[in-house]
């Protein structure tokens, strides 16, 4: 089967293409910036009009960096990419598009079990794209915000990227986040496209269990990948932070996982294993 994946240098993208790949599925990358790479026949762009109409799977994976883009600029290019993607695509094709849970983040119980969109302000122009693509019959699978393991683990980075090893988190704490890991997406990913049966277009994916922004935090200190944990009112971490950020740490979501996801890792075996 010919698939199309744009993405695919992506944390995400190089672990759905891979997999694929290890399937025997005849992979094909699309470069969003309108370049083709004329020595790969398989690295393709919206200038490869020749290849309209035939591929049997087609994934979009990609994602326009928050810190080159506005909000309005990245939903604006996803919604372009969505377009050319779909011409590649096959009248029988499984098509694929990656989103996240932050789209739920101001939804009560039963919106987020109806998929009804609730978004934080920060992703709010992605609304349109995803009615969009349910329009033209994409299936549409929400993230976590955080995924972890494989290569280029975006974990990892995260924790990396803390000053001086700790993380300050607002009391009380009444967020609560699952995670998932990279490779149970991939999975999940071929799953949708190998199985039949999947009738559904909407899928949340995630572990089962979930914490609390201060019971995460522990979870780190406790297998001593931080060093310290500093817990602070929520006016002191909204000056330190920004109101986006408070956002993030009071989601709480506990996400209605598509029965068709299965879960082979969790993020305290992760932790666990963390070197």
């Amino acid at each position: 089967m010919k698939l199309l994946i744009a993405g695919s240098n992506g944390y995400v993208g190089s672990h759905v293409r891979d997999l694929f790949k290890a399937k025997g599925f005849d992979v094909y990358v699309y470069s969003r910036d309108g370049t083709s790479d004329k020595c790969d026949n398989r690295n393709i762009s919206s200038e490869n009009t020749e290849m309209h109409g035939s591929f049997d799977v087609v994934i979009n994976c990609a994602r326009a960096h928050w810190k080159r883009y506005t909000p309005e600029e990245i939903s604006r290019i996803e919604r372009n990419l969505l377009s050319n993607l779909n011409l590649f695509a096959s009248e029988t094709a499984k098509k694929i598009h990656t989103s996240g849970v932050w789209l739920f983040g101001n939804a009560n119980e039963k919106e987020l079990n109806d998929f009804t969109l609730r978004p934080f302000e920060m992703v709010k122009n992605d609304e349109k794209t995803i009615h969009d693509s349910l329009s033209l019959n994409w299936n549409v699978v929400y993230c976590p915000s955080i995924i972890y393991g494989g290569n280029s683990c975006q974990m990892r980075r995260i924790i990396e990227g803390w000053k001086n090893s700790s993380v300050t988190v607002a009391i009380p704490s009444t967020g609560y986040n699952q995670y998932v890991h990279v490779f149970d997406v991939a999975d999940f990913y071929y799953a949708l496209v190998s199985q039949n049966n999947i009738h559904p277009r909407q899928h949340i994916i995630a572990e089962r269990k979930g914490y609390t922004p201060e019971e995460f935090a522990d979870l780190l200190y406790k297998h001593s990948i931080i060093e310290r944990v500093c817990k602070t009112n929520w006016d002191d971490f909204e000056i330190h932070h920004g109101s986006d950020a408070i956002d993030i740490e009071k989601l709480n979501l506990n996400l209605p996982i598509s029965p068709y996801f299965t879960e082979k890792y969790t993020i305290t075996e992760y932790f666990e294993q963390y070197t």
